[in-house]
């Protein structure tokens, strides 16, 4: 049996402008939840009718949210189906507003 979603509960939304269009992206953060033996925390975001939603587990509530923040530019920088390189959050051509890690 499938592994159930645990009700989603944001703490946290940012609306991202699209260059060119009046539709924003909804990106959203959940609580963090204890999991078995970790605690997890998802982030979703919702687009022309369509939603992605993401759980990742650290070793307790800050390590997840840390870790929904570090990946959150990522998938919002390679999934096909939103539009990439067009959005941004106050300023055309600025960044995302979240957090970009670099490898050092």
């Amino acid at each position: 049996m499938p592994k159930k979603e645990p009700p989603f509960r944001s703490v946290a939304t940012r609306y991202l402008r699209i260059e060119g269009s009046r539709a924003k992206v909804k990106v959203e953060l959940s609580k963090p939840y204890p999991s078995k033996n970790d605690y997890g925390c998802d982030f979703r975001i919702l687009y022309a009718g369509k939603m992605f939603r993401h759980a990742i587990y650290g070793v307790d509530e800050f390590q997840s949210l840390q870790l929904a923040l570090r990946l959150l530019p990522t998938v919002l920088r390679h999934t096909a189906w939103l539009p990439i390189k067009k959005m941004y959050l106050h300023e055309l051509r600025d960044d995302l507003g979240f957090p970009e890690v670099m490898g050092k």
